[in-house]
């Protein structure tokens, strides 16, 4: 069991886009020190067990799982992380705008060639 939350998702958000940054190293002992500073930077508990909290080991194998997926490692030399995705609709004559931030997209030589979210 894992206790997950918004903190723990706002973690792993954070080191993936370290790691794409080139900020952060991503083998494992590098993701668990950054991960174990962000959790305490958020004023939590740091645990070994992640039915009992945030726990380092558990976020960084996360990050290395996702970071080993054939899809993640096509992509990952062009990917550019954190970037803002808009979006407009008219539905019934009324606009509807969207503002997001995309984890990371792909950007081939005339557009947008893939979004990882």
């Amino acid at each position: 069991m894992i206790q997950g939350g918004r903190d723990r998702g706002l973690i792993i958000h954070k080191l993936f886009e370290e790691v794409l940054a080139n900020e952060t190293g991503d083998d494992r002992d590098a993701l668990i020190e950054r991960a174990a500073a962000l959790i305490r930077a958020k004023r939590k508990f740091v645990t070994d067990n992640p039915k009992d909290g945030l726990s380092p080991g558990e976020i960084a194998g996360c990050i290395v799982r996702t970071l080993s997926l054939p899809e993640i490692v096509a992509l990952r030399p062009t990917l550019v992380p954190e970037f803002p995705v808009h979006a407009s609709e008219t539905v019934e004559g009324t606009e509807h705008i969207t503002n997001r931030i995309a984890d990371a997209i792909n950007i081939g030589t005339d557009d947008i060639q893939a979004i990882v979210d």
